[in-house]
């Protein structure tokens, strides 16, 4: 067995592992939290898989990729299971943990303006991160942060939850 390649997204993956099965070479893929590691079975068919493998880098979106899905007659019962346990553990906490300083610096500033606005319906609380009426106004009055802070407004808990996923 010979290691093919590592690809980070396990659905592009296992497309790419029914599109070489299609093709009556050995591949096989084993299913990681970061992605996928896709293996060849039998190590004369390496030069095939590395042609294709070329292949589907160049155009992974392709549609045979798609369709070899469907026409792979393996019962993919198993590998179907790991695939969704890949989105089963997507929590606030890990997309935290995989987010930069900037999306957490947009999220604080949003749950801190959603928390002081009382979920955005106190207006005297919203009035400093509202738009001007005109842009004469905006302008004159020297206050241009009024043109991004609208952004950090959300009414609502189900408003504040969408936006922050």
């Amino acid at each position: 067995m010979q290691h093919l390649t590592f690809i980070r997204h396990p659905r592009y993956a296992q497309a790419f592992v029914d599109y070489l099965i299609s093709l009556g070479l050995s591949a096989s893929i084993q299913i990681r939290d970061d992605g996928a590691n896709i293996f060849i079975e039998r190590e004369e068919e390496l030069p095939a898989a590395l042609e294709e493998l070329q292949r589907f880098l160049n155009e992974p979106n392709h549609e045979r990729y798609r369709q070899a899905s469907w026409l792979v007659a393996e019962d993919n019962a198993e590998q179907a299971e790991q695939l969704s346990g890949v989105y089963r553990g997507i929590t606030f906490a890990r997309i935290m943990k995989l987010s930069g300083v900037v999306t957490k610096t947009v999220i604080a500033i949003c749950l801190g303006v959603y928390i002081l606005t009382s979920q955005g319906m106190d207006a005297v609380a919203r009035s400093p991160f509202m738009f001007f009426n005109s842009f004469e106004a905006l302008l004159d009055s020297g206050q241009l942060w009024r043109w991004i802070t609208p952004a950090f407004i959300h009414f609502g808990i189900f408003h504040f939850m969408f936006n922050m996923s």
